[in-house]
């Protein structure tokens, strides 16, 4: 499957940004655990670019 056919669907998408959205509305312990609770579930570098860009931008 290729990233244009995978991203094309908007849920993908939306499932980051509400997981991103929820690590921002809870507080980690240390910068290991907010790591892994923000991208602990990405596959692929655009992915982690992207719960990393949703977090910020909450």
């Amino acid at each position: 499957i290729s990233n244009h056919e995978k991203y094309s669907d908007p849920r993908v998408i939306l499932e980051l940004d509400q997981i991103a959205i929820n690590v921002a509305q809870s507080d980690q312990q240390t910068f290991t655990d907010l790591v892994r609770q923000l991208i602990g579930s990405c596959i692929t570098d655009v992915e982690k670019a992207r719960a990393i860009f949703r977090w910020i931008t909450v």
